[in-house]
C-alpha cells in the first residue's frame, strides 16, 4: 500500500500537488480509496475527477492555472485548450497586461464544464501554434500577439507596448509579426518601428 501512496505523491509533485481519478486509478487507487482518503484527512476533493494532496506546499506561485489545466482534460487525459491571451502574455513575460482571469482557448465544438476565473475563447490551433507548459500548452509569443491583437480588451496602448517589448527581447522579429498582423496589431507594429 506505502508504494501506491509514493507513486501517488511522485504524480501529485509534478503537477502542484494535483491529480485526476484517473491518475490515482493508474498507480492503484480506485474511487472508493481516493473517497477513503479525503475522509481521512490525505486528499481534497477539488472538483469531479480532481484531487490534491493536503498540506502540500507547491514551489511555484501557479497552482491555479495546474488546476485549470488539468480540469480542462478530456477523459483520456488530453488537453482540451490551450493557454492563451492575457495569461499566455504572463507566461511568456511580455509587457504589464494585468489578467484578472486566465485565459483559455478551446477548440470549436468543445463542450467542458466551465470553470470559475477562467475566460475562454473559441479557435483552432495546430502544432506550430503551441509550446509544451507544465501539464498542457501554452500559445507560442507570435500566436499570442495575433490573438490578443484581435482581442478588445486589451488596449491599443497595452498591444503597443507588448509588441515593443517581444521585439526587443528578440522574442520575435519584426519582419516575421509584419507577415501574420492585421488591425491593431498592424497598427501597434508600426508605431514600434517608427
Amino acid at each position: 500500500m506505502r508504494e501506491k501512496w509514493l507513486a501517488l505523491v511522485e504524480t501529485a509533485a509534478t503537477q502542484a500537488g494535483f491529480f485526476t481519478s484517473a491518475q490515482g486509478k493508474a498507480v492503484g487507487y480506485d474511487r472508493k480509496l481516493l473517497s477513503y482518503h479525503c475522509r481521512v484527512g490525505n486528499l481534497r476533493r477539488v472538483s469531479q475527477g480532481l484531487y490534491r494532496m493536503v498540506g502540500f506546499v507547491s514551489e511555484q506561485d501557479d497552482d491555479d492555472l495546474v488546476r485549470v489545466l488539468l480540469e480542462t482534460r478530456d477523459r483520456d487525459g488530453q488537453p482540451r485548450g490551450v493557454l492563451s491571451h492575457q495569461t499566455a502574455l504572463d507566461l511568456h513575460g511580455l509587457g504589464d497586461v494585468f489578467a484578472d482571469h486566465y485565459h483559455l482557448t478551446i477548440a470549436p465544438g468543445v463542450r467542458k464544464k466551465r470553470i470559475d476565473g477562467v475566460v475562454y475563447h473559441t479557435g483552432r490551433w495546430d502544432r506550430f501554434d503551441v509550446t509544451p507548459w507544465r501539464l498542457g500548452y501554452v500559445t507560442t509569443p507570435i500566436r499570442t500577439l495575433v490573438d490578443v491583437g484581435d482581442d478588445p480588451g486589451i488596449s491599443t496602448e497595452q498591444l503597443t507596448i507588448v509588441v515593443q517589448d517581444a521585439i526587443e527581447r528578440d522574442i520575435i522579429s519584426p519582419r516575421r509579426l509584419e507577415e501574420v498582423a492585421s488591425g491593431r496589431l498592424k497598427e501597434s507594429l508600426g508605431k514600434v518601428l517608427k
